[in-house]
């Protein structure tokens, strides 16, 4: 049986549509930016998508790399394009879309837990370690080795070379 909607750090009314949080995909905002809730045993993160200066779509499965962020002002913006994002090629992950999202509209992106289908650099392994790659994708340090950035999750499978993706165990992107 699923767990029932928690939600953290407010104590404010949260609405996701029926299927879980990752399929939102609101024009405007329906829960407290920067607000998370535990759904299924995932836990998720509700933020505003900006597509970046090369307008870089989201897509299910695609990593979101923070844009802006100050939480103390209510701002958890996040995009698909490395390079728009905050301190460009530092790990900036935030977490995966469960959906895809219109530029400027806002969507819980899963932080923590089992991630199906998310998209991954070609060779990667199941048990390699993910680090933030090119536009919406995790690359990798292989299983066994040392790796030079912060980790945001563990492969659980090899990725499908004509998808490129793979489910993917996320570390809690919850600060």
């Amino acid at each position: 049986m699923p767990d029932t909607l928690s939600t953290f750090g407010t104590l404010q009314t949260v609405e996701f549509p029926s299927g879980g949080p990752g399929l939102a995909n609101d024009a405007t905002p329906r829960a407290p930016l920067g607000v998370t809730v535990r759904y299924n045993g995932n836990l998720y993160r509700y933020v505003k998508f900006d597509d970046g200066a090369g307008h870089v779509a989201s897509a299910a499965g695609k990593v979101a790399y923070w844009k802006s962020l100050d939480p103390a002002n209510g701002i958890f913006t996040v995009t698909c394009e490395v390079s728009s994002a905050i301190a460009s090629g530092v790990n900036m992950c935030a977490g995966v879309f469960g959906t895809t999202v219109t530029n400027g509209y806002y969507t819980w992106i899963q932080i923590s837990g089992v991630a199906p289908n998310t998209v991954c650099a070609a060779s990667v392994a199941a048990g390699d370690k993910l680090k933030y790659g090119s536009n919406g994708a995790f690359s990798r340090a292989a299983a066994g080795t040392a790796a030079a950035d912060e980790v945001f999750g563990i492969a659980l499978t090899a990725v499908d070379p004509t998808y490129y993706r793979g489910n993917v165990l996320l570390m809690n992107m919850d600060w």
